[in-house]
């Protein structure tokens, strides 16, 4: 298998593992050097452990979600990923209690593999759609 090939699969897999509520096989797929980059988190998450507390953090506040993969672009290696992520607001994040809102929200992961393990990823996702969706901000106007 090429390297573009066991990216495409890393990517696969680590949805998978989001989808199971696992945050043990999620931060699996993480080497001890990983630095992230989130849109929505004041600085970097750094390692495994980091990321496993990512993942409980979000399923606190979303038990129910669920990410769907659109589409994974890769080369070398490096791989985009192209997803949505659906859930419930059940839990308190960003500061924000519970609403009970079904939220939708568009993103994409760009994500650096070496030797198996994810070292590096960048994650820009629709926050603005998330607090519309719990009514923190106006809808958008159409056109």
């Amino acid at each position: 298998m090429s390297e573009t090939e066991d990216c495409t699969r890393l990517a696969r897999d680590l949805i998978a593992a989001w989808n199971e509520h696992d945050a043990r096989k999620v931060a699996s797929y993480f080497d001890e050097s990983y630095t992230g980059d989130d849109v929505s988190v004041a600085g970097q998450l750094h390692g495994p452990r980091d990321v496993r507390k990512y993942v409980l953090y979000n399923l606190l506040g979303f038990p129910d979600l669920h990410f769907e993969l659109h589409e994974t672009i890769s080369q070398g290696d490096k791989v985009a990923i192209v997803w949505t992520v659906t859930g419930t607001h059940q839990g308190k994040v960003m500061n924000i209690p519970a609403t009970g809102a079904r939220v939708e929200a568009k993103g994409i992961s760009v994500i650096t593999v070496r030797d198996g393990k994810i070292v590096h990823s960048l994650r820009v996702w629709d926050v603005a759609g998330m607090l519309r969706h719990i009514g923190l901000l106006p809808d958008l106007p159409t056109v």
